[in-house]
């Protein structure tokens, strides 16, 4: 994060707006990187109405901000004397700024648990710049449940505990995309995403919809191939002989049997011919053997949704299994990982 802290600020220290506990505060944000022009300061302020010990204080302040290792020229929030005011943009008061840091940047997931294991998987091989672990184990990073009440519901959660005011959040919303097919608008959540795309940015937080159908969509061939003691071995044959675009959509969890329309299930109507046109256009070559092996998910021994996830700390797992699984010529974004790393930094 990178802080700019307005010089008028420094210039009221010793001020009843700016008492000695505000400036001990402001110290503690130094470790984020504050952007201060040394030598305006020091010729406009009034070293003389400072007793000994702010002196030091305010010394320390500004040489520990000249010796940071890089102060960037954008700043994704600034400190001023009366950023109280401010809603929306993060733009914080003295009173503000500490409680802005220490609510921490939030991943919100709909299962933080079982989903947390993909976002950590990419950050283990993708990210080189932060180190993420070490984040989440000083609660910098937070791993946040949307549960089932939805992402929405858990983003107005969040304002509503902080004053109202969503220049508080540090929030990245990532959710499935669940289409079945590329360029899908007709699929259930559609116009669910398409209302928490417009609320949160009006709210300021970042909204992240994967690209692929889900996130074991993004599970390297190299572990079903190396685990079919655990996946079964006619489900995983077939599921290699799919396209790389149609591993991005087929539905690992339930198998076609997902997309069959609710009136055709219940007269038992299981045919390929039964499932919605966009599907069948995508998956027209694979054979009828192959069907009914794909038609339900792999026989997992548990729960699909807390076993599979597992999967993703598997031994087998690596850089290059993973981006081979997007870098295919068909690939709605084949350095979508590397872009996923970029947004959760940009939290930071």
């Amino acid at each position: 994060m990178n802080v700019s802290i307005d010089k008028d600020v420094l210039l009221a220290y010793g001020s009843p707006q700016v008492n000695s506990d505000d400036f001990n505060e402001l110290l503690g944000l130094v470790p984020y990187q504050c952007n201060i022009s040394t030598v305006e300061v020091i010729d406009s302020i009034s070293m003389a109405k400072l007793n000994h010990l702010d002196k030091i204080r305010f010394l320390s302040l500004l040489d520990k901000c000249n010796n940071l290792p890089h102060i960037y020229s954008r700043s994704d929030c600034k400190v001023t004397l009366n950023g109280e005011s401010e809603l929306i943009e993060r733009i914080f008061g003295l009173s503000e700024i500490c409680e802005y840091v220490s609510f921490g940047a939030r991943i919100v997931l709909e299962d933080a648990t079982n989903d947390g294991y993909f976002i950590k998987a990419i950050e283990r091989f993708f990210e080189n710049k932060t180190d993420f672990f070490k984040l989440i184990s000083k609660g910098a990073i937070i791993i946040d449940n949307a549960g089932g009440s939805g992402s929405k519901r858990r983003i107005s959660e969040f304002i509503e505990n902080h004053h109202g005011k969503p220049k508080f959040l540090r929030c990245l919303v990532i959710v499935d995309a669940d289409c079945r097919y590329l360029g899908d608008t007709e699929y259930e959540n559609y116009e669910k995403q398409q209302n928490e795309a417009k609320y949160f940015q009006s709210v300021g937080v970042s909204y992240y919809v994967l690209k692929k159908r889900a996130q074991e969509n993004y599970m390297p061939d190299e572990i079903f191939d190396s685990c079919r003691d655990k996946f079964g071995n006619e489900w995983v044959d077939a599921y290699l002989s799919l396209t790389p675009l149609q591993k991005d959509y087929y539905y690992i969890a339930e198998g076609f049997y997902k997309d069959i329309p609710k009136a055709n299930k219940e007269k038992g109507e299981l045919e390929f011919d039964k499932l919605p046109q966009g599907v069948q256009t995508l998956f027209h070559d694979v054979s009828e053997g192959n069907y009914q092996h794909l038609l339900h998910g792999p026989n997992l021994h548990g729960s699909f949704k807390s076993e599979f996830p597992k999967f993703f700390n598997d031994p087998h797992m690596c850089k290059t299994a993973l981006q081979n699984r997007v870098n295919h010529p068909h690939s709605a974004d084949p350095d979508e990982l590397i872009h996923i790393v970029e947004e959760i930094r940009q939290l930071l």
